[in-house]
């Protein structure tokens, strides 16, 4: 990653670094990563889901805190926010996120797209099917493509 920069990868070693029990490393990579670019949105989201995932509840609360959507719809941060709340038994702000991620009114499946061609697709390859370029996808996170 810090050879590359890419989310895709780090999206990819999560499950791997899971699997083999050492998340710990991965949030050390997300937070170095955000000491350098700390308004990076995509990284700030995937460190808070992994903290999600991991149960890390108070983390993953701070972590979305500080979240600036600069005005953009994010329904996979409001999906994630509505099961935190839920986790913390608070129904009515569990129902709210739920609503403004439905209102947005896209996936929420984080879809991958072609910053080349605008091309999208759920799942990741190395190779876009629609310019045929190598390593041009991205996360759809801002919703920036359309499906």
């Amino acid at each position: 990653y810090d050879e590359t920069s890419s989310v895709i990868v780090l999206a990819r070693l999560e499950d791997l670094l899971i699997n083999i029990g050492e998340p710990a490393r991965l949030i050390r990579i997300y937070k170095s990563s955000l000491s350098k670019n700390p308004q990076e949105p995509v990284i700030r989201f995937l460190l808070g889901k992994l903290y999600y995932r991991l149960e890390m509840i108070d983390d993953a609360f701070e972590t979305f805190a500080l979240f600036d959507t600069g005005g953009s719809g994010y329904p996979e941060l409001h999906l994630l926010m509505g099961n935190l709340y839920l986790k913390r038994h608070q129904m009515e702000k569990a129902v709210h996120e739920f609503s403004k991620a439905l209102d947005i009114k896209i996936a929420l499946k984080l879809p991958y797209c072609c910053k080349e061609c605008g091309f999208t697709s759920p799942e990741w390859s190395g190779r876009c099917e629609g310019c045929k370029k190598w390593n041009t996808f991205q996360f759809n996170l801002d919703g920036k493509c359309r499906i």
